[in-house]
């Protein structure tokens, strides 16, 4: 692995850890579609455990710091909650269904022990495809 990869991937697990804070998810709606007094509201969607990743051509695309779902088409009568929910039915956060201020300590813990458990996870099966790749292309060297 290279140092830029390696770098990489810590800037990964950087961003994830970040947004494990709702105030730094809200923070990440600089240019929300919809106002604070909407069902849909860049409060609600930090809320629900998205930060923003829109561009021009896709204006309301989130991500959930924890699963990693991304989500765009908002309508500004969506209720993030049950959207999160209904297309990450396995997402921790969305389970639980409650604010960061409404989180026990334990479950604050378990969501960011999480964040890094996913890292890690993800990072294991990377390199075991890396290493899959490789032991293919020295099979093929080997048989020639």
């Amino acid at each position: 692995m290279t140092v830029k990869e390696r770098d990489d991937e810590c800037k990964e697990l950087r961003i994830q850890v970040k947004f494990g804070s709702e105030f730094n998810r809200k923070e990440s709606f600089t240019a929300w579609v919809f106002s604070d007094n909407q069902k849909c509201s860049a409060s609600k969607l930090a809320e629900a455990g998205f930060y923003f990743i829109g561009s021009k051509t896709e204006p309301d695309a989130v991500q959930c710091f924890l699963c990693g779902k991304s989500l765009d088409g908002w309508e500004e009568d969506d209720d993030p909650w049950q959207e999160h929910k209904k297309h990450s039915q396995n997402c921790k956060f969305a389970k639980l269904g409650k604010p960061e201020c409404k989180l026990t300590v334990n479950q604050f813990l378990d969501i960011q022990m999480e964040v890094v458990k996913n890292w890690i996870i993800k990072r294991y099966e990377n390199q075991k495809m890396e290493l899959v790749i490789k032991q293919k292309m020295l099979s093929k060297l080997c048989k020639s």
